[in-house]
C-alpha cells in the first residue's frame, strides 16, 4: 500500500516535467526568456493589485473601528 502513495508523487512530478519541457524545447533562449519576464511581470503586477486591495480593506476596517 506505501509504495502506491510514493509512486503518485513520482507520476506528477514526471508528468509537470515533461510538460514543462515540451513547452520550451521548441523556442529559441532569447523568445523563452521574453516569454518569463512577460510572465514575471504579469505576476508582479497580479501581486501589486492585490497587496492594493489588502491595503484599502485594512484602511477600511480600521476606520470602521474607530468610528
Amino acid at each position: 500500500m506505501s509504495d502506491k502513495k510514493n509512486l503518485w508523487p513520482f507520476l506528477l512530478g514526471a508528468a509537470v516535467g515533461a510538460g514543462i519541457t515540451w513547452l520550451f524545447a521548441s523556442k529559441e533562449g532569447k523568445e523563452t526568456l521574453s516569454n518569463l519576464k512577460k510572465k514575471a511581470d504579469e505576476m508582479k503586477d497580479d501581486v501589486n493589485e492585490w497587496l492594493d486591495k489588502k491595503d484599502m480593506a485594512q484602511n477600511n476596517n480600521s476606520e470602521k473601528q474607530s468610528n
